[in-house]
């Protein structure tokens, strides 16, 4: 944005708006990653600590093989989900935006 002076660029990130934005991106991309790097660090605990994982599930797969699959299909959902909140959350710092151009700050 032209014209964002030091006061203004204040004024907006101490606005309940502003803050309610950075609270809702900060918790969902927390929330995320740990969903994400929980479900990647299990997989070598699961195979190197315990034998779970070398079941058959059917035929010859084992359930390690399900598993890694899972986290090839988690990564392309997590990303997709990503993308659609990251569009909310664009259009939210908009507002703010907008809002700033019309002097609400």
């Amino acid at each position: 944005m032209k014209g964002l002076t030091e006061e203004k660029y204040v004024s907006i990130s101490e606005s309940s708006e502003f803050k309610t934005l950075v609270k809702k991106k900060n918790s969902f991309i927390g929330s995320i990653s740990i969903l994400f790097l929980g479900l990647y660090i299990l997989l070598p605990i699961l195979t190197s600590f315990t034998t779970i994982l070398d079941r058959k599930a059917f035929g010859d797969i084992t359930w390690v093989w399900i598993y890694s699959l899972g986290l090839f299909i988690m990564t392309w959902v997590l990303c997709m989900l990503y993308v659609k909140k990251a569009n909310v959350f664009d259009q939210d710092s908009e507002k703010i935006i907008e809002k700033a151009k019309d002097g609400g700050y």
